[in-house]
């Protein structure tokens, strides 16, 4: 495959990925505040995010070890956490 090759097959990639988000309508599902943000899935042994949305992570949340907060973020990729 030529340079030019190359270039083009990585350009249509970024065509399709800009189409497909002008196509998708996705809401984020935020939980209220006051309400819990995260909760623990006992099957994989984690603490999951609710909604869509997640707010910064306080030491309150829940009771949480530094690995458990960082699994808990890992399993949220594309998304960022917000400044509660």
């Amino acid at each position: 495959m030529t340079d030019r090759g190359i270039l083009d097959h990585f350009n249509e990639c970024f065509t399709a990925i800009e189409q497909r988000r002008a196509e998708c309508e996705h809401v984020a599902i935020e939980i209220p505040p006051g309400k819990p943000q995260i909760e623990y899935f006992d099957k994989g042994c984690q603490w999951t995010p609710r909604g869509d949305a997640l707010p910064a992570l306080s030491a309150t949340a829940a009771p949480t070890t530094s690995r458990s907060s960082t699994t808990t973020i890992a399993i949220f990729p594309g998304w960022s956490l917000g400044a509660s």
